[in-house]
């Protein structure tokens, strides 16, 4: 199952209301790449960002039930909820 269909159409219809380039900066500023990301057509954008929204989500509802987590994953989990 890919990671779009598995987002709610509410976060659908945001990630698509987003411009293509919003999509890139996005995915530049959590650390992917610039010139893959510059790579992608517009479906793989839009399920890139749903793999990150769906990623973001999940550690946030981790870090909100306090999961033990090491250092390395608390401090990514509290890193994509700032940037969420």
């Amino acid at each position: 199952m890919s990671q779009w269909a598995g987002l709610p159409s509410d976060k659908q219809e945001l990630l698509r209301k987003s411009s293509t380039e919003r999509l890139c900066l996005k995915l530049a500023q959590i650390g992917w790449d610039e010139e893959n990301v510059l790579a992608l057509d517009r479906t793989e954008l839009l399920e890139a960002a749903a793999e990150v929204t769906l990623g973001t989500e999940q550690l946030s509802a981790a870090a909100k039930e306090n999961l033990p987590m090491d250092g390395v994953v608390l401090s990514l989990a509290r890193l994509l909820v700032l940037l969420g």
